[in-house]
């Protein structure tokens, strides 16, 4: 009777795989296999289905669900063995080296130009058009003095004077800006501010710093 069931359950099978596409699951112990929303089964597993795309869910011991997409053909028989993925860990943050940052030098500090310096060559500047009045003062007292001795007058002679006093105011004027110019802008500048500091101690109080 036993043998007999057993005959009619591989003729059944027989029939099963002529008919849809069998797919042939081996892998590790306790593995547990569902082919779609079929009943899960343990591996070794020899399931049925419809030719066509199917979705094999996999179940290892002490792992989540996967999911594989397989493809079944009638009359076939499609062999799957399942391994295990062994999970790499990517290297920790913290074990990387430190990257080398290259220290960042202050540029030295310039010292201010002293307004004096520009007020300096603004008055050697001034100097030099005083200088050039001068001369055409010069020229025209010069002149009006020939104009005098050729046509002795009074108005000449007011003349003559006024023009020699402005000759002498110009040039004094400008030997002084230029004087003056000079020694602003050979006056030094003021030094940078030290790098100081008070310190309160039991002791007393310090003065630390650069000078």
């Amino acid at each position: 009777m036993l043998a007999q069931q057993q005959s009619n359950a591989k003729e059944r099978v027989f029939a099963l795989e002529k008919a849809f596409g069998t797919l042939q699951v081996s892998g590790p112990e306790k593995t547990k296999v569902q082919l779609d929303s079929l009943t899960e089964v343990g591996v070794p597993a020899r399931l049925h289905a419809s030719p066509g795309a199917h979705v094999l869910s996999i179940r290892f011991p002490d792992s989540p669900v996967e999911k594989r997409d397989v493809a079944l053909e009638v009359g076939r028989v499609t062999t799957l063995e399942l391994t295990k993925q062994v999970a790499v860990t990517p290297p920790s943050k913290e074990t990387a080296p430190p990257l080398a940052v290259a220290p960042i030098e202050k540029p030295p500090e310039k010292s201010p130009v002293p307004i004096t310096r520009y007020i300096g060559f603004a008055a050697i500047g001034a100097g030099v058009v005083a200088g050039v009045s001068t001369l055409i003062l010069g020229l025209s007292a010069l002149d009006a003095g020939k104009a005098y001795d050729a046509s002795p007058s009074i108005e000449a002679l007011h003349h003559a004077n006024a023009l020699a006093t402005w000759t002498n105011v110009a040039w004094v004027t400008g030997a002084v800006l230029v004087a003056g110019g000079v020694a602003l802008v050979l006056i030094p500048g003021p030094k940078a501010a030290p790098n100081a500091a008070l310190t309160v101690r039991p002791g007393g109080i310090t003065l630390e710093g650069t000078f």
